[in-house]
C-alpha cells in the first residue's frame, strides 16, 4: 500500500556489487527490490546508481558513485537513498561514522529495502546500534577477505593469472596473455646479458639502462633495487610464483602457501637455465644463500663481536678497542694499539674480566676448523637424523590434532544438517545455516594447518648432499688464513653461535643450519660443543 506522506520524496536507489556474487545479492536483484520498496512507500526515484566496481579495500574517497551520490545529497537535490542493505554503502565503522554526519548534515535519510536489515536511524541509540552493526560487519568482511584470497590461491594453483605488474610485459585481456611491450621488454633482456655474460654489477647496468634512455614500467629510471627486483622474478623465464606471502589492510605481510609453476601465457626472453644461472651468480656475489638475512658488511677488525659471553656472570662481552702510550728508558714515546672483549659486570669473578680480542678471534678460528676437519660424515648424518626424528614426532602429534578437530567440524555440521531437516521454523533455519557457516570456516581453517604441518614433515629431511655442503663449507675454511677479513666474519656469522670464556677456559657452541634446497627455510641444525684452554703469551 502507497504511503501518501512520501509521495513528494525524491529518492536516490543505491546499489553495489557483492564479491560473493550470490544471486539474491546481484546487482540486478538489488535494484529490483529496492524499485519495488521505493513504489510501496511511494518514493519518486529520480536516478539509479551503481558501483560495479569492487570497493574490496577501498576508501570512501577512492569509490568514485558513492561520491557521486554523496554530492547529490550534499547539493540538496534529494530526500534521502534506498539501498538493499546497509553493507551496501558501508562496510566499516569509521564509514559509517562519515555517513552518519553526511546524512544528517544533508538532512537525508538512508532506508533499507532488506525487510531485515535495521534501520539507519537518527535518534542516538539508534546510531550507537549502526555502529556496533557495523562493527560485527567488519568481521564479516575479514572473513569475505580470506575467501577471496582463498579462491584466488586455488585460481593459482590451476595455472591462471591472478594479477602482478611486470618491467616489460602487460596484461591482453582478449587474449589472456603476458604480451611483451616494446622498448621495455629490450631492456630487461640487455639487464640479463649484462649480469650473465658481461659480468656487471647492478649498480652497473642501471647506469648503462640509463644512458641508453630506457625506462621502467612507471616511466622512471632505473636504480641497481630495481635491476635485482626484475633479474630475480621467474616470470621471464616463463614461471609464474605467487602467493607466497599474503597483504593486509593493516600491517605487515604474512607467510602464506604459494605456487610456482611453469604457464603457458606468457612468452619467456631467457631460459629457467639461464635464470637459474643468474640467481647462482647473485648468491655467489653476495656470500649469503638467497632467502637468508643478508649479513652487513663487517667495519670492525672483531670477529667474535657480540657472540663473546662471561662464563662467570653470563654477561655479553662488550669488544672494544685504544691505545697504549708508554715511554722507554731512552726517553722516546710509543703507541701500541689494543683489542679486548671486556666484561663490565661488577661481580667478583676471580678470574680476568678481559680477553685479547685479536688473539681469542684467531684461536676460535683455528680450533673450529679443527674440530670441523676431524668429523665423520656418517656420524653427522646420523646426528641431525636423530634430532629431526625428535622435532617430526612433534609435528605428527599437532598434525593429528588437527585432522580430530576437522572431523570434529564435520561432524557438527552433519548434526546440523539433520536439524535443518527437521524444522520448518524458519529462525531456525537461518539460525543452523549461520552455524554451519561457521563450522565451514573453522573446518577449513584447520585443514589449511594440517596441509601446513604436512609441507614441514616433506621438507625435513637431510639427505648426503646436505652434508656434502657442509664439507665443502669446511674445506674453505681451512684457508682461513689466506682469507679477508669480510670473509671470516661471514664464515664465523655461519658457524659459531656464541663463545663463553672463563679466565683461560674458553667453550665454542657451533652451529650449523640446513636450509630446504628452493625456500631455504630451516629444516634442522648441528650442535657442536668445543672446549679448549687459551695459549700462553
Amino acid at each position: 500500500m502507497t504511503n501518501s506522506l512520501n509521495q513528494n520524496k525524491r529518492m536516490i536507489i543505491f546499489a553495489r556489487r557483492s564479491l560473493e556474487e550470490q544471486n539474491n545479492e546481484g546487482l540486478s536483484y538489488q535494484i529490483k527490490m529496492c524499485e519495488r520498496f521505493a513504489e510501496e512507500q511511494g518514493f519518486d526515484v529520480v536516478e539509479v546508481i551503481k558501483e560495479e566496481a569492487s570497493a574490496y579495500n577501498v576508501s570512501i574517497e577512492n569509490r568514485s558513485q558513492l561520491q557521486k551520490l554523496l554530492n547529490r545529497m550534499m547539493d540538496e537535490d534529494v530526500d534521502g537513498v534506498v539501498c538493499w542493505q546497509k553493507s551496501r554503502i558501508v562496510r566499516s565503522v569509521e564509514d559509517a561514522v562519515l555517513i552518519n554526519g553526511l546524512m544528517d548534515k544533508a538532512d537525508c535519510e538512508l532506508l533499507f529495502a532488506d525487510p531485515t536489515e535495521p534501520p539507519m536511524g537518527n535518534d542516538e541509540m539508534e546510531k550507537l546500534y549502526t555502529l556496533i552493526s557495523s562493527w560485527r560487519d567488519e568481521a564479516e568482511v575479514s572473513k569475505l577477505r580470506n575467501r577471496i584470497k582463498d579462491h584466488l590461491r586455488q585460481r593459482a594453483k590451476s595455472g591462471n593469472y591472478v594479477g602482478g605488474s611486470y618491467t616489460g610485459y602487460q596484461w591482453n585481456t582478449m587474449t589472456k596473455k603476458l604480451e611483451q611491450i616494446p622498448g621495455q621488454i629490450d631492456a630487461v633482456k640487455n639487464m640479463f646479458h649484462y649480469y650473465l655474460y658481461e659480468g656487471c654489477s647492478a649498480e652497473q647496468i642501471a647506469h648503462l639502462l640509463n644512458q641508453q634512455g630506457y625506462k621502467t614500467k612507471w616511466g622512471k629510471q632505473f636504480y641497481p633495487s630495481t635491476v635485482i627486483n626484475i633479474l630475480q622474478n621467474k616470470i621471464y623465464c616463463g614461471y609464474y610464483r605467487w602467493g607466497f606471502q599474503t597483504s593486509q589492510r593493516r600491517g605487515p605481510a604474512e607467510e602464506a602457501e604459494g605456487y610456482d609453476q611453469k604457464v603457458s601465457w606468457v612468452v619467456p626472453i631467457i631460459d629457467l637455465e639461464e635464470w637459474s644461472k643468474v640467481q647462482e651468480i647473485m648468491v655467489s656475489r653476495s656470500g649469503v644463500k638467497r632467502g637468508q638475512k643478508r649479513q652487513p658488511k663487517p667495519s670492525s677488525t672483531f670477529l667474535l663481536s657480540g657472540k663473546v659471553y662471561c662464563g662467570v656472570c653470563g654477561t655479553k662481552m662488550m669488544a672494544h678497542n685504544g691505545t697504549n702510550q708508554y715511554t722507554r728508558k731512552d726517553g722516546s714515546k710509543r703507541k701500541s694499539e689494543y683489542l679486548k672483549y671486556s666484561c663490565y659486570s661488577r661481580a667478583e669473578h676471580g678470574v680476568q674480566k678481559r680477553v685479547d680480542a685479536m688473539k681469542l678471534d684467531q684461536e676460535v678460528l683455528q680450533c673450529v676448523t679443527k674440530e670441523l676437519a676431524s668429523m665423520d660424515e656418517n656420524e653427522l648424518l646420523e646426528t641431525s637424523q636423530l634430532q629431526i626424528n625428535e622435532k617430526t614426532n612433534g609435528l605428527y602429534s599437532e598434525q593429528e590434532a588437527y585432522k580430530k578437530r576437522v572431523e570434529q567440524c564435520y561432524g557438527a555440521i552433519h548434526n546440523l544438517l539433520h536439524n535443518v531437516e527437521q524444522t520448518t521454523d524458519p529462525e531456525m533455519v537461518q539460525m543452523y545455516e549461520a552455524r554451519i557457516k561457521e563450522q565451514r570456516q573453522e573446518a577449513a581453517d584447520y585443514e589449511k594447518r594440517e596441509r601446513e604441518v604436512k609441507q614441514r614433515l616433506q621438507q625435513m629431511a637431510v639427505t648426503q648432499n646436505d652434508i656434502y655442503h657442509f664439507y665443502h663449507l669446511i674445506t674453505q675454511l681451512k684457508n682461513y688464513e689466506v682469507m679477508s677479513q669480510e670473509k671470516k666474519k661471514l664464515y664465523i656469522e655461519e658457524l659459531v653461535e656464541q663463545v663463553t670464556v672463563s679466565g683461560k677456559d674458553i667453550h665454542v657452541s657451533v652451529k650449523y643450519n640446513i636450509r630446504e634446497p628452493n625456500q631455504f627455510e630451516k629444516i634442522t641444525h648441528f650442535n657442536i660443543d668445543i672446549p679448549f684452554r687459551l695459549s700462553k703469551k
